[in-house]
């Protein structure tokens, strides 16, 4: 159970595409329509399942008040499935604290308190809130204990949360364990927690608070892959495509993919369709088709992500013909309505652009909402772009530049330009030169092109104390290198 995973939306956005040559028209996935029957016949299970599917995504678009509906009526069903308390749980604190529903947000923390006397996993996610301050003030003190007693429990994400929590990846910078960290990544990764191998090949390659041991980074991932993990095949193959802890071999990357995609894991296909659709990672020369065959396996085997490149191939097509354009335009959808942020974006721009399906603002508008409000960047610029020139609703300039702000904050680059450009004309408030310099520098020292451009004349027009002013007020900006933010 991976925290980050769970995705609540604030928006429902648009529910099908109004396609240029034809709408697809919504259709329900054979397991969904199986479960649903499931359910109707009284299996407790199947609205278990049915109520996850509608709160998490991923098969069907999220729907938290579907999502609750089935998981009130397995709770009247079976009062003591615990597995439906807990998801109800959460699904009631999420939707309900953002919306002000502090009724909603009470219930939903009651029935996790209830459940984490001896519930693993509402401990994990109780612990998580108190490390995070997410929806309750913050605590290190409760969140190492509800941590510690799902680990103790047998729980690999409590021992993940726990090295998680000592690698100061949560904050509490004073608290920082890095030694504590790597034996409690360890451990949750010997359960099988592939996040924790993640995070610990990270730590000893970097030398995050311990020395830096590429070696047994490599030991440990090879030796869970012998023993027939497929994540750990999965993190093996990147290991040696980049060279770490063994020499770079993009051979053995490419038959390690291979493995684990055997083994039934679709980030693995996806890969290996990335692989085939670039021509890169020991494959001589690209191969379209190739590349395909490996994303509709990856969909098979439960990668929505797999919907998102199929998409995309399909989309660079010379040509594309309208079978294709409709496909494409129903795999994004398919990604976008299971959380996939880069999707959401990049439908909300096929909206706005009028690419393969007919131009809507207001639906575009809808799709950057939706992902800037789950924490995109790039749909957080989008967007701003549309308020800020009033496109698909009235102008809105102060959003648009809370909105800039905050992808600023994440650290993107075209943010801070789009900041600078703003302090410099004095959109929405007064001409500020310090600041947009300060922005535009950052921008530019990430390598943004138009920064880079940008920058000297804007320079040029400030005084030595006004250049060192901008100089110190860059330093507490933070930014990302150009050509590493997600599509």
């Amino acid at each position: 159970m991976l925290i980050a995973g769970w995705c609540v939306l604030s928006h429902p956005g648009p529910a099908c595409a109004t396609l240029i040559d034809e709408d697809p028209g919504p259709s329900l996935p054979e397991e969904i329509v199986a479960l649903k029957e499931a359910a109707g016949e009284g299996d407790v299970s199947a609205m278990v399942r049915l109520g996850e599917a509608f709160a998490r995504g991923g098969q069907v678009p999220v729907i938290p008040a579907e999502a609750e509906r089935w998981l009130r009526l397995a709770i009247a069903t079976d009062p003591d499935s615990q597995e439906a308390l807990h998801l109800l749980g959460r699904l009631l604190v999420e939707t309900g604290t953002p919306t002000g529903d502090v009724d909603r947000a009470a219930e939903g923390m009651r029935l996790l308190r209830q459940l984490s006397a001896t519930h693993t996993s509402s401990q994990v996610v109780l612990g998580f809130y108190a490390a995070t301050g997410r929806y309750r003030s913050r605590s290190y003190e409760e969140a190492e204990s509800l941590f510690r007693s799902a680990a103790e429990a047998g729980d690999p994400d409590g021992w993940f949360r726990l090295g998680w929590l000592f690698s100061g990846a949560a904050g509490f910078p004073d608290r920082v364990d890095a030694a504590a960290a790597v034996e409690a990544l360890e451990r949750a990764f010997s359960g099988g927690h592939m996040e924790a191998g993640r995070l610990l090949v990270r730590m000893l390659g970097q030398g995050t608070g311990v020395p830096r041991d590429h070696e047994r980074a490599f030991r440990i991932i090879s030796e869970a892959s012998e023993q027939g993990s497929a994540g750990a095949a999965f993190l093996l193959a990147r290991l040696y495509a980049d060279g770490i802890g063994t020499p770079a071999d993009p051979a053995k990357s490419l038959a390690s993919y291979e493995r684990c995609a055997e083994l039934g894991n679709g980030n693995a296909s996806i890969q290996l369709g990335l692989i085939h659709q670039t021509g890169s990672g020991g494959i001589e020369g690209a191969n379209r088709q190739e590349a395909r065959t490996w994303f509709e396996r990856a969909i098979e085997q439960g990668a929505v992500r797999g919907h998102y490149h199929l998409a995309l191939l399909l989309d660079a097509k010379p040509a594309l013909l309208a079978p294709d354009r409709q496909l494409a335009v129903e795999q994004l959808f398919a990604a976008a309505n299971a959380g996939v942020l880069e999707a959401q974006d990049r439908l909300g721009s096929w909206y706005r652009d009028g690419r393969h399906v007919y131009p809507d603002l207001l639906a575009a508008r809808a799709w950057f909402e939706r992902a800037a409000g789950q924490g995109s960047p790039t749909s957080m610029i989008n967007l701003a772009l549309m308020l800020e020139r009033g496109q698909g609703g009235a102008p809105d300039l102060a959003a648009a530049f809370a909105l800039y702000q905050r992808a600023a904050n994440a650290g993107h680059p075209v943010a801070h330009f789009h900041l600078a450009r703003l302090f410099e004309a004095g959109i929405g408030g007064q001409v500020d030169l310090v600041s947009a310099a300060a922005h535009l520098s950052a921008s530019a020292e990430a390598g943004l092109p138009q920064a880079v451009r940008s920058l000297p004349e804007l320079w040029e027009r400030l005084a030595s104390p006004q250049q060192a002013a901008a100089e110190e007020r860059k330093q507490g900006l933070r930014v990302e290198p150009w050509g590493r933010q997600a599509e």
